[in-house]
C-alpha cells in the first residue's frame, strides 16, 4: 500500500476492538462504524474508538467503551449498548501505546469510589432478562458481579472499570471463549491499526459466593 502513511490522518477512523466471543475462530462483525465486532453474537467487545460517529451516539472523539448484548442478541457498536465508557484518555491514534485489559470474577466494593468506575443504564437489562418477569433469576443475579478494567500506558491504574459477569453474559462451551482483535476503517477516513505484540493469560479465580 504505497503512500498509505502519507495519506492517513492520525485522527482517521474508525478504531479497533478486543473481542471475547463464544462463536468460532473466524467470526467477524460489520466494518466501518461497526469496528469489526458489530453484529457479532455472543460477544463482549472493548472498543478503542478513534472517530466520532454521532449516529452511533458516540462520546465525542477518542474513547474506550465496553459493549455487549449478552448471548441473546447480536452485539452493537451503538452506545445504547455500552456498559461503560470513558473519553478521558490520550489520543489513541497517535504513536505507539501499551494497554492492558483485566477481568476478575468478583466485585470489590472499594472500586465504587474509583474515578475510573463507570456503569451505564444498559447494565439494568442484565438484571431483568431471562424469565425475570415470571420470578426467575436474571443472568447477573445468579452468582454476582465481576469487574473488567482497561489500562493505557499506566498499567497499574485503570482508565476504565465496568461491572460485568462474564460467564453469565456469554454462553460458552465449558467456560471457553475465543479472544482476539477486530478493526475497521470508513469510506472517507482511513487509519492503519497495528498490534505490534500481545499476549493472553488466563488464571483460575474462584468466584466469590
Amino acid at each position: 500500500m504505497e503512500g498509505v502513511y502519507a495519506n492517513c490522518k492520525s485522527t482517521g477512523g474508525d478504531g479497533f476492538a478486543f473481542v471475547i466471543q463464544g462463536n468460532n475462530s473466524s467470526a467477524l462483525g460489520n466494518a466501518g462504524i461497526g469496528l469489526g465486532y458489530d453484529g457479532l453474537e455472543n460477544s463482549v467487545a472493548v472498543e478503542f474508538d478513534t472517530y466520532f460517529n454521532h449516529e452511533a451516539l458516540d462520546p465525542y472523539e477518542n474513547h474506550i467503551s465496553v459493549h455487549t448484548r449478552g448471548w441473546r442478541q447480536p452485539n452493537s457498536s451503538n452506545h445504547t449498548y455500552s456498559i461503560g465508557h470513558t473519553n478521558a484518555v490520550q489520543m489513541l491514534s497517535d504513536g505507539k501505546l501499551t494497554g492492558r485489559i483485566k477481568y476478575v470474577p468478583f466485585f470489590d466494593i472499594d472500586i465504587l469510589a474509583s474515578s475510573s468506575f463507570v456503569a451505564s443504564p444498559h447494565i439494568l437489562s442484565f438484571f431483568e432478562n431471562d424469565n425475570f418477569q415470571q420470578g426467575g433469576n436474571s443472568d447477573w443475579n445468579k452468582v454476582g458481579l465481576g469487574v473488567l478494567s482497561v489500562y493505557i500506558e499506566n498499567l497499574d491504574t485503570p482508565v476504565l472499570s465496568v461491572p460485568l459477569h462474564l460467564s453469565a453474559t456469554l454462553n460458552l462451551n465449558r467456560g471457553r471463549a475465543y479472544v482476539g482483535f477486530t478493526a475497521a476503517t470508513g469510506d472517507e477516513t482511513h487509519q492503519a491499526h497495528e498490534i505490534s505484540s500481545w499476549y493472553f493469560s488466563s488464571l483460575r479465580m474462584d468466584e466469590m459466593s
